[in-house]
């Protein structure tokens, strides 16, 4: 038999080696493929797990995700029939020093002397806007104890109060202290019966704050907040069961404005401080500015005025997303928070959850991630490319999401799906 030629063996050899390098190289290939597909997989999960838990964590995220919305999309135009009289540095300041230098001149300014003003200015007030064609009156001032000034100061203001009974709100709070030795002390701090009238008009004031320090939610969640907390424990019953209204709805209810129920439990805040209206409070009482500012009090006529402090002295300052961040550095009044919050009621555009159930939330995000993971993938296999791809995703999704919020008052489970959109990919 003829040997075969030393050339054509070695090439036999090295067809055989390189047949075998590729082989090898294709089974690292397809073994490294399955691992960030497994990798991947345990990501979408555990996204998905994440949302489903709810946890602190992800509250905090998505509630960050949201104020980046508020404060991309800006300030809006709030409604034109909600004013503001803002007990401000001017009213604590001027009207004392224009008294001081002319008693007889200034004599309609007397009951804003010193603070707590006394009640008369209020009863005062609440006649002058009520005369001018006010809709409703809403005093974001608790008046939880007598007058300092006397029976007679109480009397003034629950005349006032029976005069236009039912219109005008007052403030009530749900009061919680969890310092005490014994374990947590809840009431319901609520006007003296002194200044009771019937119909009457008190609303709680508080709202929940979410986990990044800030208030999204509406006040009517507060209550129900608390009566989860205190569920089987040995806390006052009576306080979760009084049926009392929001600050924000037994304003409107007073003023007989009905607006839509549209279910969503969250403010749609128009923006900073200062988007609504705000008069200094002491012009109502100055003959002077009521007529040449104020028109003779027309600024007032169909609207709703809320009165509450924006003054320093008061400390009624909060975290919204349009207050303690880098872009909206101050924080935002009380009485402006309710603004927003009876706007967002009045509008019918309280913002909601698109998926409220937190399982089903979790189900949807590993859906999204799996659904995008596989079609990154069939694109393209290239690391980097898969990268951008990812990137990508994760961008469309936040425009989707960003659009629902803005425009059709809708949370959708933004940040965790986010992370994982543009992190999956990058993995296998």
């Amino acid at each position: 038999m003829a040997e075969e030629p030393k050339s054509t063996s070695n090439k036999h050899s090295a067809r055989k080696t390189t047949e075998r390098s590729s082989t090898t190289a294709l089974r690292q290939s397809s073994l490294l493929e399955k691992s960030g597909h497994l990798l991947a997989l345990f990501w979408a999960i555990s996204a998905a797990t994440v949302c489903a838990s709810n946890s602190g964590l992800t509250q905090w995220l998505e509630s960050k995700t949201q104020t980046s919305f508020f404060q991309m999309r800006g300030v809006v135009a709030p409604p034109e029939n909600i004013v503001i009289l803002a007990i401000d540095e001017q009213s604590l300041s001027l009207p004392k020093q224009y008294y001081q230098s002319n008693p007889q001149k200034y004599a309609d300014l007397e009951p804003l002397q010193s603070t707590p003003y006394k009640r008369a200015a209020y009863a005062k007030v609440i006649e002058q806007l009520m005369k001018a064609g006010a809709k409703g009156v809403a005093l974001d001032i608790l008046f939880d104890q007598p007058s300092t000034y006397g029976v007679a100061d109480d009397q003034q203001l629950k005349s006032a109060l029976q005069h236009y009974a039912g219109r005008v709100t007052l403030a009530a709070e749900i009061y919680e202290d969890v310092s005490l030795p014994q374990g947590a002390l809840v009431q319901l701090n609520q006007p003296i019966p002194e200044l009771w009238s019937e119909p009457r008009s008190f609303g709680l004031t508080r709202f929940p704050l979410d986990p990044d320090g800030k208030i999204h939610r509406l006040g009517s969640e507060y209550p129900k907040i608390l009566a989860e907390k205190y569920e089987g424990k040995n806390a006052n019953s009576e306080v979760f069961s009084t049926g009392m209204l929001s600050f924000a709805e037994a304003a409107l209810q007073a003023a007989g404005v009905k607006y839509p129920r549209v279910g969503g439990n969250q403010i749609n805040y128009f923006g900073p401080g200062g988007t609504f209206d705000a008069i200094p409070f002491w012009y109502v009482l100055d003959p002077e500015s009521w007529n040449s500012n104020l028109q003779g009090g027309k600024v007032f006529q169909n609207k709703i005025v809320l009165i509450g402090g924006t003054a320093a002295l008061q400390h009624d300052f909060h975290g919204t997303p349009f207050a303690d961040s880098w872009l909206y550095p101050q924080p935002m009044s009380g009485i402006e928070v309710h603004a927003n919050a009876l706007a967002t009621l009045m509008t019918g555009r309280a913002i909601k959850s698109a998926i409220p159930l937190a399982l089903v939330r979790g189900l949807f995000v590993l859906g999204l991630v799996g659904i995008t993971f596989m079609g990154v993938v069939k694109s393209s296999k290239r690391g980097l490319s898969r990268f951008g791809w990812a990137i990508a995703a994760a961008t469309a999704w936040c425009t989707v999401s960003y659009v629902g919020f803005v425009y059709g008052q809708l949370i959708l489970p933004t940040a965790v799906p986010m992370i994982a959109l543009a992190s999956v990919v990058f993995l296998t």
